[in-house]
């Protein structure tokens, strides 16, 4: 690693893999102890631990089991290991973490784990473990996160996700095993007290939110069962989990939720995809589809409205009690996406943002009746001691649906996002987005413009189009190049190309004229003539946010189609229109 220090390395059974064990803590004794070339601390966290991994295999080809063990990190809530070649081009072979910086006898430590390929004779990777930073943006990262040492019930599975590495950005308890909640912190983002306050400190925006909440015949909560948890990435552009379940001992209800939260510098925000399968009647009473709870952050203000601008604006309501109804069922009018803001929510004192969601696609079937937009509730959370009410915002069922039955399901796209309450709390990069915040302080159009501005319109040539936001497009069989023309855009927007025949040689730039390709069948072209394609093709300015080299793209490989994926983080913020060329150099 730096300074060419060697990280001792051996074979551990209890692993049963090769451990390097990189030891920056005096906490741990060592005669061994390796020094960093920059300053530990959250601080912006710019710069990244890389380490020179060589194997020198005397078989044939084979899988080589690796752990990393950093006891020490330079800092720990948003980490991400990523093995690259030795020019820092990630391979897109999967590097599993593991941390924990609750544990009262390790420091906070990172555990990477991965298989790496070894050809007869010597390989040699570099294994990068990135910060706040991933190139020019904040990193996105996705980690299971290790409670030892924090409390009790702390063995169950809990997944942090952060953008940057100074502070979570909202963490999952898919088991209920630390509370019966599926969501649980969230917090702001490039966020601080006022314009004299500490940056690149912790936040918060209250506490806690929940997918299906449903009881059982009998009137006890159903409790998630055999969830399994796949991640599919760990980031740094797009990390993405997958929980499938159940609720119930019998699988009264299957569930589904894909989550991900994109490298950004804007605000924070998490997409989910949720899915419900109902095999089992189940009473509606007392039931949410999907909850978001302020906590103890009151919110003068609650907000809805869709993606033409806001429905209705209510103040915070008083003489309540909790669970008591500030709004019940109320089914917004006009095009989705569909929002609800807490405009203005803050915690006095301390880093803060305010919370809100939007519903991006809903679709859902009871007793064979099909609804395509969803049913919003405002219930009291908590009482704060001088009587004002906390309140929450929950998707419900539609009223007259008294009982879910056997067949009814649930689809919806949903995202959590986080504003600064005030212009002056955001400290970040994002000019467009500070501009905005100068002109509407503490607005539900905020709220909005998360909305709207990423309801995007999308077209593509030379693959297909899976997903508008994120961006998801799968490429033709053997493509050497794909048109995107997107409309509209806020903050960095992500987008990852799917079903690519090679990880090497590809590179995305925007079409520098900013008009749309002449020829619909250039892609088509690309595949069968390619030198013709290339005189064909209008003028691209390279998509370049490199610091540290090849470090502002992310690779992954599909095992099922050998096939690769490629995400960017596109800046989109003022540009009503944006048209990009993926295309294949070599």
């Amino acid at each position: 690693t730096s300074g060419n220090q060697t990280v001792p390395t051996a074979f551990e059974a209890r692993y049963g893999c090769t451990v390097a064990k990189a030891v920056y803590s005096f906490r741990v004794p060592t005669a061994t102890r390796l020094n960093r070339a920059f300053a530990r601390g959250e601080g912006d966290a710019r710069n990244y631990d890389e380490f020179l991994v060589e194997i020198d295999n005397q078989g044939p080809e084979r899988n080589v089991p690796f752990m990393l063990e950093m006891l020490g990190t330079a800092s720990i809530t948003g980490l991400i290991p990523i093995l690259c070649e030795l020019d820092g081009t990630p391979t897109g072979i999967p590097v599993q973490l593991s941390k924990n910086w609750h544990h009262t006898v390790l420091p906070d430590y990172l555990r990477a784990y991965t298989l790496m390929p070894a050809a007869p004779g010597k390989t040699s990777y570099l294994l990068r473990v990135v910060y706040g930073f991933y190139g020019s943006l904040p990193s996105a990262s996705l980690s299971q996160l290790s409670l030892i040492g924090w409390g009790d019930n702390t063995n169950g599975r809990w997944d942090q996700l952060a953008i940057g590495s100074y502070g979570e950005t909202i963490c999952f308890n898919p088991e209920f095993s630390s509370g019966p909640a599926a969501m649980t912190d969230i917090r702001a983002f490039l966020t601080r007290d006022g314009k004299d306050g500490k940056k690149w400190i912790w936040s918060d925006a209250g506490w806690g939110g929940d997918w299906l909440s449903v009881n059982g015949p009998d009137g006890k909560r159903l409790m998630l069962a055999r969830m399994k948890t796949s991640y599919l990435s760990h980031g740094p552009c797009l990390p993405e989990v997958l929980y499938q379940g159940a609720y119930g001992a019998k699988n009264e209800v299957d569930i589904k939720a894909d989550v991900s939260t994109p490298r950004t510098d804007d605000h924070a925000k998490t997409f989910l995809r949720l899915r419900y399968d109902f095999h089992a009647e189940l009473p509606t009473k007392d039931s949410v589809l999907f909850r978001l709870g302020q906590g103890r952050v009151f919110c003068p203000k609650i907000a809805i409205g869709n993606r033409d601008g806001l429905i209705q604006e209510l103040d915070a309501p008083s003489g309540l009690k909790v669970n008591e109804l500030a709004l019940e069922r109320f089914v917004p009018t006009g095009p989705a996406p569909w929002w609800v803001g807490f405009p203005g929510s803050k915690l006095e004192g301390q880093p803060s943002g305010s919370r809100g969601f939007v519903v991006r696609s809903y679709r859902a079937s009871f007793s064979g009746k099909n609804y395509d937009s969803p049913s919003i509730s405002l219930p009291v959370g908590q009482l704060a001691s001088d009587g004002r009410c906390h309140i929450d915002a929950a998707l419900v069922p539609p009223a007259g649906v008294e009982n879910y039955k056997p067949g009814d399901s649930v689809e919806m796209e949903i995202e959590v996002d986080v504003v600064p309450a005030k212009p002056d709390d955001y400290f970040g990069p994002n000019e467009e987005f500070r501009k905005h915040l100068t002109e509407n302080p503490g607005s539900w159009k905020t709220f909005h413009r998360a909305a709207a501005g990423n309801d995007l319109q999308v077209e593509v040539q030379g693959g297909t189009l899976l997903r508008k936001f994120p961006i998801i497009v799968k490429a033709d069989p053997a493509a050497r190049m794909i048109h995107l023309e997107i409309q509209g855009g806020a903050g960095a927007v992500p987008v990852r190309f799917e079903g690519l025949d090679s990880v090497k040689g590809w590179q995305l730039g925007a079409v520098v004229s900013g008009e749309k390709m002449t020829d619909e069948y250039l892609p088509l072209i690309s595949k069968f003539v390619p030198s013709l394609a290339k005189k064909l093709e209008p003028p691209t300015q390279p998509l370049d946010q490199t610091v540290h080299g090849n470090d502002f793209w992310e690779t992954s490989f599909d095992p099922g189609s050998e096939t690769y994926s490629l995400t960017y983080n596109l800046p989109l913020d003022g540009k009503p229109k944006t048209i990009w060329i993926l295309k294949k150099l070599q």
